[in-house]
């Protein structure tokens, strides 16, 4: 019998439970091909009360986009406050951005899709409500390393790099230049890859300091 006094723990909200679920069927099927219905069904509630929560399925998607890759972009920035050079903070978030791409799948997935559908509106708000927060911080990193440097392209290009090796991953798996697949999502896997970047990107700095002095 249960101890009347015992306190439960407290309900899971329904909307993060509607976004988890929405988040999956997004990333697997892609916008175009999820209805409202299709999610009702999953979340096991009906249609009207789903359009209580939502006003629509552009609503939920952009609730599902905000949800996963600003709670990302908050992890980031709180990554690289801790202690350490700027440099040393450099490869702290250089490494959690690979890692981040390598473990989760569902987040690299919605982003590849938002990329391909490239859908004007939707990335305008990834932009600014996701993407300015952690680019200004790995820009201000690199400002610290080298205040004369173009931090805008230099973490462009730190962006460029992880997303290029992303995308390269499924076809690079089972060559030389890449790890076995059961080492793939290990530090021991990810750390060159973040070396090398971070590595191409501060030799950019210093090319570029040098051409600015010569």
């Amino acid at each position: 019998m249960s101890n009347p006094n015992e306190k439960l723990p407290p309900a899971p909200d329904r909307k993060d439970e509607i976004l988890t679920i929405a988040a999956k069927e997004f990333a697997s099927k892609g916008y175009a091909a999820v209805s409202m219905r299709v999610l009702a069904e999953k979340a096991k509630i009906t249609p009207a009360a789903l359009y209580h929560h939502y006003s629509g399925k552009d609503a939920i998607y952009l609730a599902v986009l905000n949800s996963v890759f600003a709670d990302k972009a908050a992890e980031l920035v709180e990554n690289v406050k801790g202690a350490g050079s700027p440099e040393d903070k450099l490869d702290r978030a250089i490494f959690w951005l690979v890692r981040l791409f390598f473990n989760d799948d569902g987040f690299k997935r919605l982003l590849q899709r938002e990329l391909l559908d490239a859908d004007e509106a939707r990335l305008k708000s990834l932009a600014q409500n996701v993407v300015d927060t952690p680019f200004h911080a790995i820009e201000n990193l690199l400002g610290q390393l080298d205040p004369r440097a173009d931090t805008r392209l230099s973490t462009t290009t730190v962006f460029a790099l992880v997303l290029g090796l992303i995308q390269l991953a499924p076809i690079l798996k089972g060559t030389s230049l890449m790890v076995s697949a059961s080492q793939e999502n290990s530090e021991a896997a990810i750390l060159p890859f973040v070396k090398y970047i971070k590595s191409i990107v501060l030799c950019g700095i210093n090319v570029e300091q040098e051409s600015k002095t010569s």
